[in-house]
């Protein structure tokens, strides 16, 4: 049972908040009473049927008006950081946005820029249930939740996740750009970021992008103050939601405006960054093995390499989407040499991890049994928003973590064998150094007591899995 309970079943454990003083209270308590202290409370609380409104917007596009960038992020909680300001940045950007275009200052988007509030998480589920068919359109997705804080106030950098490497995108190069150009002197104090696993089973823009396969990235952070009522408005940085709001309408009106120009410039951003983490890839696993390798760990390493590889060249050609229908041959050729450079980028790194630590990797391990039965299967993921419930398992067959169950299924597409979808999910979850997990080892973050390929084929009997 986690603390977020949706329906009846995951609520057999209750949670609570209480206010920072409160808590030291509690734990001057504690320390009073030799370690511990017995504490009661009491909860009152129910299931009821009701309404959740969702409120969207849309600055229209022109000649690709089907297609769409999607900002979205909760209204429904009452904090100023959670998430008053991502609700302002979106209402300024899209107040912005328009004037400027009203103005004659900006031509009119390409493609239409919606934007989203919605019931945090539920409501992500509900939206792209209902609009299955035109998310098939979607062009990129972004959640704004708990930004433009104070750091030296919630003392937490601003967290950014990237797209990731199931779904690459040429916009995980392109934010990284903006926020290393924009933000040049806040980097050490102000914002981090991390590609992938990203466990947050309720980020919005990834429930809303999930089914159609499309990137979602996520300005957010938890602070300190987060659900409490010290979260007010003197926490909130003036200058620092500025940052935001100029980087989010940066990507959003580029991507969305975007042509065979654009494009071309954006493969190009997507090809140094994926270059920067392959290397960066090489370096953490020459470090980590340099005193400790074996032909397996070397092996491990260079696979998880060409994982961060393939996943650059797959978001360099994700520029063919902007420039479909248009006339861009000479865009497409380059960003295909890009993808050719990268991947000697890759044969190089990998030659030069097996050149620092001196041993030549070791072959592919043999397969189990129930890895050959996997090899035959090349599943597809039927959900439409990223699991956050999974409510067709049988009692005692749900996931310790359906998020990382939504990672696995994040790579099952319908181009890759089942054995394929589960070793990419092993090698995103790869430590530097360390080798990849077996399936066996895999059980214990998907469920403990199935073999992967049972477990798969009820997934399958429940509706969420097709083969």
């Amino acid at each position: 049972s986690g603390v977020w309970g949706h329906t009846k079943a995951d609520t057999t454990i209750p949670a609570m908040n209480i206010s920072p003083n409160e808590g030291e209270r509690i734990r001057r308590l504690i320390e009073e009473n030799g370690g511990s202290l017995r504490c009661y409370c009491r909860i009152r609380t129910r299931f009821y049927e009701g309404s959740w409104p969702t409120v969207t917007g849309v600055i229209p596009g022109t000649d690709r008006a089907s297609e769409e960038i999607i900002l979205t992020g909760h209204p429904y909680e009452n904090g100023a950081t959670d998430n008053a300001t991502g609700c302002a940045v979106r209402l300024e950007l899209a107040r912005a946005l328009m004037h400027l275009v009203a103005e004659g200052k900006l031509k009119p988007p390409r493609r239409g820029i919606r934007f989203l509030f919605v019931g945090e998480g539920p409501g992500s589920v509900h939206w792209a249930q209902n609009h299955h068919e035109e998310l098939k359109e979607l062009i990129w997705a972004m959640e704004l939740d708990c930004i433009g804080e104070d750091p030296t106030k919630t003392r937490n950098p601003l967290g950014v996740n990237l797209a990731g490497w199931a779904r690459p995108s040429f916009v995980d190069g392109l934010l990284v750009k903006l926020l290393e150009e924009h933000m040049h002197g806040h980097r050490e104090h102000y914002f981090t970021w991390w590609h992938t696993p990203n466990f947050y089973r309720g980020n919005d823009g990834r429930l809303v992008a999930y089914g159609t396969r499309r990137p979602a990235q996520r300005f957010a952070n938890a602070n300190f103050l987060w659900h409490l009522s010290a979260d007010t408005m003197d926490a909130v940085s003036p200058e620092h939601l500025a940052h935001i709001t100029t980087v989010v309408a940066t990507m959003a009106y580029l991507v969305a405006s975007a042509g065979p120009e654009e494009a071309s410039w954006l493969a190009e951003v997507a090809f140094a960054f994926g270059c920067r983490d392959i290397i960066a890839a090489a370096q953490k696993e020459i470090d980590a093995l340099v005193s400790r390798a074996t032909p397996e760990l070397v092996r491990d390493a260079c696979e998880y390499i060409h994982l961060v590889c393939d996943a650059q060249c797959r978001a360099i050609r994700g520029i063919e989407r902007l420039v479909a229908g248009d006339s861009a041959d000479e865009v497409l050729a380059r960003a295909e040499e890009l993808v050719a450079m990268t991947l000697d980028e890759d044969a190089r790194q990998k030659r030069r991890v097996v050149a620092a630590v001196g041993i030549e990797p070791a072959r592919p391990a043999v397969l189990t049994p129930v890895e050959e039965a996997m090899a035959e299967v090349v599943p597809t993921c039927l959900l439409c928003s990223a699991p956050m419930y999974l409510v067709k398992l049988p009692d005692g067959k749900r996931p310790p973590s359906v998020g990382q169950v939504g990672l696995w299924l994040d790579w099952m597409d319908g181009q890759r064998s089942l054995l394929e979808a589960t070793r990419k999910l092993a090698l995103e979850l790869k430590k530097p150094g360390e080798p990849v997990m077996t399936e066996e080892q895999l059980r214990e973050h998907l469920h403990p007591e199935m073999n992967l390929m049972s477990y798969a084929e009820l997934l399958k009997e429940c509706g969420y899995l097709g083969w």
